[in-house]
């Protein structure tokens, strides 16, 4: 049970089944997914696209759905400026989805059941990711959807410096590819430093001496590119 004051906004869709935070028929009508605006973001319309996108997917039958593209890149630290749209990649062509200050662009591509994926805590659930190799990848097939050419080339190069970073931690210790991203991720979010409580929750297998010497690489690789990271994390 949320507590606290807060607002429903409704983001209308077409589905082919409702459920009990639906309104409409079943008979293809338009119908309301609702998510709850906090205060803290009322004034943008909508909470982070990233808070609420699995449900959302998944309500609307899109289960093997993943954030792609500059919005993938940017949770790895790529990419300069924020994207406009959240972008993410679905089986079917579906309408883009207005959100308050946003929008959420899908974009149809197939049959993905067997594209690799990153899983990402957010506050409400877990978001699939496409990994940097699949979205290194993407950026160049989607150049529209990139900013252009040269702007996914940028992009990209800012990902090669992330497997960089991921390779030469590998070298230190080794660790599954999800726990070496949500080091990386935490230490971003902490000026390049692996925070004490999330080091006891996460990683209290580490010696001090590994600690340190993975927190350099981070720094040496990845200095500057602490304010493009969000507040989800990596599973």
């Amino acid at each position: 049970m949320f507590k606290g004051p807060y607002v429903f906004l409704g983001l209308p869709f077409r589905s082919g089944a409702s459920t009990i935070i639906a309104t409409g028929t079943e008979s293809g009508k338009t119908e309301s997914f609702h998510v709850i605006v906090m205060p803290e973001h009322r004034s943008q319309g909508c909470p982070p696209a990233e808070d609420f996108i699995d449900q959302l997917m998944n309500y609307q039958g899109n289960s093997n759905y993943y954030v792609c593209l500059l919005s993938a890149a940017e949770e790895y630290g790529a990419g300069h400026q924020p994207p406009q749209q959240f972008q993410v990649m679905i089986e079917k062509n579906r309408r883009d989805i207005p959100c308050g200050s946003f929008l959420i662009k899908c974009i149809a591509c197939g049959t993905l059941a067997n594209v690799p994926v990153s899983l990402v805590n957010s506050p409400w659930g877990t978001v699939r990711f496409a990994t940097p190799e699949v979205t290194a990848l993407e950026l160049l097939g989607y150049p529209g959807h990139s900013r252009g050419l040269n702007n996914a080339v940028t992009v990209i190069l800012d990902l090669v410096d992330y497997d960089r970073a991921r390779k030469a931690i590998q070298e230190v210790i080794d660790m599954p590819d999800q726990k070496l991203d949500l080091f990386i991720r935490l230490c971003l979010q902490n000026n390049g430093r692996l925070s004490a409580g999330k080091r006891k929750t996460y990683f209290a297998f580490l010696k001090n001496d590994e600690l340190e010497a993975i927190e350099m690489i981070v720094q040496k690789e990845l200095s500057g590119k602490q304010s493009s990271v969000s507040h989800s994390e990596i599973c």
